[in-house]
């Protein structure tokens, strides 16, 4: 059985094989290849066979998200008691909670790839030793979605920062996870060396929230739910950069639980959703709301 580190490099390296055949025309992926670094692939079949590392490119690939955010999102555990009462709640007195489970702000400034991507640099020379005629960094995030940021500014910043350093590796790469789009942000053999201007509008801080449980035919103040305290408090000693609380809201991706008995729900303003919910199925869904005292309403 895979394992799930391994699991997920291999989903994000499979969103980007469509933009590394835009560059290296064929890619053969190398099995073998599963760590230091993670991935490898040949130009060639024929390179394949012959296992030339003239024509053998090597992989890292690394999450750019802040490990207190990734740490904080992934605590399940934690959640299960208020889960709980939140269910017995609405089961019995149809209250709804006016606490989200958990919140979290995430500040996509103009070193936010950058700063997750530079300790790489120290583990670049045992990589190289491995048999390869070049090596690249596939980034990705967990929370990062390029089509809800200038994605523009932050890579010609971040093609910025990684030529100042004279970074290593031949490319950085990123992959989208929410959109399954790949984009090149650094070349070694292309560097910029001119600084991008700074524009703070471009650098947006996004709160991300998510529960509690809702039950449908209801209908409840996002905005208000979003500006209350979370149930589960942010990890101590986390340091996140944030704007003005107007700011904070202007993006709010919101997930939260729906409750269910019947099918066919029809479900407005929502990102992502499941039509057919049924026998008291629990569900998570997503919603980009513009206005922070936008309602959500769920009907049948």
């Amino acid at each position: 059985m895979m394992d799930k580190k391994i699991e997920r490099e291999r989903e994000i390296f499979d969103i980007a094989i469509p933009f590394l055949k835009s560059i290296y025309s064929n890619v053969v992926i190398d099995e073998k290849q599963v760590d230091k670094p993670d991935a490898a692939f040949f130009t060639s079949e024929i390179a394949k066979i012959e296992s030339d590392s003239k024509r053998r490119v090597g992989v890292e690939i690394t999450c750019v998200d802040n490990q207190n955010d990734l740490m904080y999102e992934n605590a399940t555990k934690v959640l299960k008691p208020y889960e709980e009462k939140q269910i017995n709640e609405i089961l019995t007195s149809g209250a709804i909670s006016n606490n989200p489970n958990k919140k979290r702000s995430i500040f996509y400034g103009i070193y936010y790839i950058y700063e997750g991507s530079k300790s790489k640099a120290e583990l670049f020379p045992s990589y190289i030793e491995g048999g390869f005629d070049e090596i690249i960094l596939l980034t990705y995030s967990d929370f990062l979605n390029v089509d809800t940021v200038d994605f523009d500014y932050l890579s010609s910043w971040s093609d910025f920062l990684f030529s100042k350093e004279n970074f290593p590796f031949s490319k950085v790469i990123f992959s989208c996870i929410k959109t399954g789009k790949t984009f090149l942000i650094y070349n070694k053999k292309n560097p910029t060396h001119t600084k991008p201007s700074r524009n703070i509008r471009k650098e947006k801080t996004k709160c991300y929230t998510s529960g509690p449980y809702i039950p449908v035919n209801q209908t409840v103040s996002m905005g208000k739910i979003v500006k209350n305290s979370p149930l589960v408090k942010k990890i101590k000693g986390e340091k996140t950069k944030q704007r003005s609380t107007q700011q904070q809201f202007d993006n709010v991706v919101f997930k939260s639980i729906l409750l269910s008995t019947s099918a066919n729900v029809q479900v407005h303003d929502i990102e992502h959703y499941v039509p057919d919910l049924t026998n008291l199925f629990l569900y998570p869904i997503r919603t980009s709301l513009q206005k922070k005292d936008s309602y959500f309403y769920l009907v049948f």
